[in-house]
């Protein structure tokens, strides 16, 4: 209902010249290594962090930040009464916006009768279910990589957060909750942030930087320990460890829904209920937990698969809503597959007026399943078995798929997965009759994975767990999955490429699509993969049903996706043409050797530590730096302390090496320096402030660890790099806007034909008035008539000298503009250089390996390379870089490395073969630096680079 509005004017102000992330979101593109639908939902989430200041959305549509309407046009539609109404209040101006989209006349007749009286903001707060605090929801179908979504979101928000500390906008600390009833499959998969790459959203070094912040703790401790006190609860122990909480920053929790929601009872009804000592220690666990996250600053609450916490919904809200009142909620962001209800909603305007609606109303983001499709997700091959046979069917399923699978590139077997409703049924008709079809094809039941819970005639299957979060590594041999009651959601697994459901009952009823879907997933970026969905007549008319209430599409473009709808774009090869070689050059490269002086000795080291004095120095200095005055004073912090959770602390701090399993047989002599550091006051135990904790700490993970040298060596590497991965230029591809794309798809096309022989291609209108700016009236006609014109020298340039493939992308509106002006210089003309495009992180192979003070800064790509040749081989060439105002701080370590780099390089082939041209847009202030004139101007200088003699 509203996230077209959002989603309208947040493209309204991305597409501003002074858009701040406008530079984030190109460098995005350039990695390719996000997919649309994740970098949209980007855009999305930093505009309302940005731009709407991270406001609950009640608030940004009362106070017209986020508009409906424009009050031009009104005059002559509303009554005069009504119009100034309008035009004084905003939250009146949204309303009636809202009413006018829905079309419904009830709703706009009672706003003509009582606009002066109706209360707008209590309206706008039961829009978005009343709730105080910041809650968006993003909709994504399954396989759009939700996941790294939540990673992307995280980092960003940490990035800026480091960048400004006291702007509450942004979080500084998350929680992630999978739904209660998904825990198995939904927190391992949860798990893979720790592998999300942060460069693939910011540059380096901020990306390492960031990777280093972040601190896991995985909540999964289902029970405290017996005789439990606050400290023995595993979960709250591991939250506490990140003290003091004032300071906490970059800590992820990961956890199910069920441990921070009132599981069944509030605190009235435990007082009259006769509740067993274990269901008390529970009750009171999950109590603890929530009252300890509220203790967390700047909190970001991330919710996957939101729509499973449906019959939880209000206990939810209302414990984040406590949250809110008694700490620091930042946001909460939900995640789910569809913005669709299953049921009605109905918002009470007055006791007749009701607004009934079937989207979720806190939707800021949708991209459909359609869209997917084709694009991210496999196309699926929907074939449908007229008979009610299971075993007919799944027989003709299996048959089919062992006609067609493949092995993908990486070695990866394809997999079908068939559901069978029960375990008699599995394992006395299914699996006999898998294995009889197997060995046919020489195949055994060791390709086969059995995967259920047991019951009391059929055990778990032994290993299937293993193999069942295995079945995309290479090193598995599975082919047939049988399951029963799992995989029908949450389940990643990439590889699968087919899905039978031959009965009624073979999954719950409302969840055929998600479960039909599971084979969707794509193995291979850009790759037509196909799916086969095998159902059976009832399983076809809930898929239809479902895709319908859930997606609003058909079965028939669920087997097409949106291909048709999108914008056909034509890629071709061109470095042969223009005889572009592959660019020799020196890569400079640090290797890290380390050598164990002295291994560890635990049992010697800890009877050597003596904890030390802790105090801290001030100094009172004059405007002079003169000091007068100093002094020696102690650290007053006073911390309540625990032993184990003292552990916990030296664990964490110890960048994974080490474990509670290395302390635990040390536990005598670490508990001798804890009590050493400790006081005792009130049956409490404290941290004694004379002694320095920290050092204390350090010294102890010392104590197990090995005494390394380091030394780091530098390599020169010769290299030779491709401006082209010729197999990573696929075409056709199909967008939805080919407006990023250069030249466009007709100018495209002219130069595939004139590099065929096509030559005095037709001119438009545009292109013979450029004709004639360049060579006049008369030289026009003349070259016209005498077909000797091509398109590209019509318009001011050869296009044999630029264009090594064809089109370019880029959103970046300063490249465009850099790559125009170049071309046009007469000098560039003059000294018949070329220029190409190597921004493209996907395309181009000239990647240099970039370091900064003995520190690896990662794979830099660089914008532009203008080439001169020598007999026909590439001499010289120049590398431009072109920054935004947003990334200029970030490149200064690799602007330097260039700098090495080129000087390297030139030592190395005897003369000045690489030169480096530096262009920023803007300063972090937004003054103007090299456009318009001033970019002339350097870039001729840069120029005369090629005019130098050997």
């Amino acid at each position: 209902m509203f996230y077209p509005i959002i989603t309208k004017i947040r493209d309204t102000w991305f597409s501003a010249k002074d858009c701040p992330i406008k530079e984030i979101i190109s460098y995005m593109q350039k990695k390719n290594a996000l997919r649309d639908a994740q970098i949209e939902a980007i855009k999305t989430y930093l505009y309302l962090k940005i731009e709407c200041q991270n406001k609950p959305l009640w608030q940004l549509f009362y106070e017209r930040k986020i508009s409906t309407l424009e009050i031009e046009g009104l005059q002559d539609k509303v009554s005069h009464a009504l119009f100034e109404h309008l035009s004084q209040n905003k939250a009146a101006l949204n309303f009636y916006g809202i009413a006018l989209a829905l079309g419904k006349k009830p709703l706009l007749n009672f706003i003509n009768k009582n606009f002066k009286s109706l209360d707008y903001e209590s309206i706008f707060k039961r829009f978005f279910y009343n709730v105080s605090y910041t809650d968006y929801l993003f909709s994504l179908p399954m396989g759009a990589g939700k996941t790294y979504l939540m990673a992307a979101f995280m980092y960003l928000d940490l990035y800026f957060a480091l960048n400004e500390p006291d702007n509450k906008v942004f979080a500084h600390n998350f929680l992630i909750l999978a739904p209660s009833g998904l825990k198995s499959s939904i927190i391992p998969s949860l798990r893979n942030i720790k592998d999300f790459d942060v460069s693939w959203i910011l540059p380096e070094p901020s990306a390492s930087k960031l990777k280093k912040l972040i601190k896991f703790e995985i909540l999964n401790q289902s029970k405290t320990n017996k005789k439990s006190n606050k400290i023995q609860n595993p979960n709250v122990a591991k939250v506490a460890s990140h003290q003091p909480y004032e300071t906490m920053f970059g800590v992820i929790l990961l956890t199910n829904a069920e441990k921070v929601i009132l599981e069944k009872l509030d605190d009235k009804e435990v007082l009259h209920k006769d509740l067993s000592k274990e269901q008390k220690q529970e009750w009171s666990s999950a109590n603890e937990l929530r009252d300890t996250i509220t203790k967390i600053p700047h909190l970001g609450i991330f919710i996957d698969e939101v729509h499973h916490a449906a019959n939880e919904e209000i206990k939810l809200r209302r414990v984040v809503s406590e949250w809110n009142d008694k700490g620091s909620v930042n946001m909460v962001a939900g995640f789910s597959g569809t913005p669709y209800l299953k049921s009605t909603e109905k918002i009470s305007i007055s006791e007749e007026v009701k607004i009934e609606h079937k989207e979720i109303s806190n939707i800021v983001y949708y991209y459909p399943l359609i869209k997917g499709i084709g694009n991210f997700l496999k196309t699926p091959v929907l074939k449908t078995a007229y008979t009610s046979n299971r075993l007919e069917i799944v027989e003709q399923a299996l048959r089919e798929f062992l006609t067609d699978s493949k092995t993908y590139e990486n070695a990866l077997n394809s997999k079908i997965a068939i559901y069978c409703g029960s375990i008699e049924n599995l394992e006395e008709q299914i699996y006999p009759k898998v294995c009889e079809i197997l060995a046919e094809s020489k195949l055994d039941s060791t390709h086969i994975l059995k995967f259920h819970k047991g019951n009391k005639s059929y055990p778990e299957p032994k290993n299937a767990l293993a193999e069942f979060e295995n079945l995309d590594s290479p090193l598995s041999k599975i082919k047939v999955i049988l399951l029963v009651q799992i995989g029908k959601e949450g389940w990643d697994c990439k590889s699968l490429s087919g899905v039978v459901l031959s009965q009624e009952g073979d999954c719950p009823k409302n969840m055929v699509l998600q479960t039909a879907c599971r084979c969707l997933r794509q193995v291979q970026k850009h790759k037509d993969e196909k799916a086969l969905i095998y159902l059976n007549e009832f399983n076809v008319k809930k898929l239809e049903e479902q895709l319908k209430q859930e997606q609003k599409m058909s079965l028939e473009e669920f087997q097409k996706g949106e291909k048709e709808k999108l914008i056909e774009v034509q890629r071709f090869d061109r470095t042969k043409r223009l005889h572009l070689s592959p660019i020799d050059f020196y890569q400079l490269k640090l290797v890290f050797e380390n050598f164990i002086t002295k291994s560890a000795n635990p049992v010697k080291s800890l009877k050597s530590i003596k904890p030390t004095k802790d105090s801290f120095i001030i100094k009172e200095q004059d405007l002079e730096n003169q000091v007068l005055n100093t002094e020696v004073k102690k650290r007053q912090i006073k911390e309540e302390v625990h032993f184990k959770l003292w552990l916990y602390a030296i664990i964490k701090e110890s960048f994974h090496t080490l474990t509670m399993h290395d302390l635990t047989p040390f536990e005598k002599p670490l508990k001798k320096l804890f009590d050493t550091i400790t006081l005792k006051e009130n049956d409490k135990l404290y941290f004694n402030l004379d002694f320095d904790r920290k050092a204390l700490e350090s010294s102890i993970r010392k104590a197990f660890c090995d005494k390394r040298k380091f030394h780091i060596q530098k390599e020169l590497i010769p290299q030779s790099a491709s401006l082209l991965i010729a197999s990573n230029l696929k075409s056709p591809i199909f967008v939805e806007d080919s407006k990023s794309f250069i030249p466009q798809q007709n100018i495209v096309q002219q130069i595939i034909d004139e590099d065929s022989g096509k030559i005095g291609t037709t001119l438009s209108e545009e292109d013979k008035a450029n004709l004639i700016k360049i060579l006049g009236e008369a030289g026009a006609q003349k070259a016209i008539n005498e077909k000797e014109i091509t398109i590209l020298k019509s318009q001011g340039f050869d296009k044999d000298k630029t264009y090594h493939y064809l089109p370019y992308q880029t959103d970046s509106a300063y490249e465009r503009e850099v790559f125009d002006e170049i071309l046009k210089l007469q000098k560039f003309k003059e000294l018949d250089l070329e220029l190409y495009y190597n921004g493209d992180n996907a395309l181009s192979e000239f990647k240099i390996e970039s370091s900064y003070k003995n520190t690896n800064l990662g794979n830099y790509t660089p914008d532009f390379l203008i080439l001169q040749r020598k007999q026909e081989q590439i001499h010289r060439i120049l590398i431009v870089e072109t920054k935004g105002q947003t990334f200029a701080e970030n490149f200064k370590p690799k602007k330097a490395f260039m700098d090495e780099f080129i000087k390297l390089n030139n030592k190395e082939f005897g003369y000045k073969k690489f030169s480096f041209l530096y262009l920023q847009d803007a300063d972090d202030k937004g003054n103007v630096l090299d456009k318009g004139n001033k970019l002339i101007g350097k870039i001729n200088e840069a120029l005369s680079f090629f005019e130098t003699k050997e």
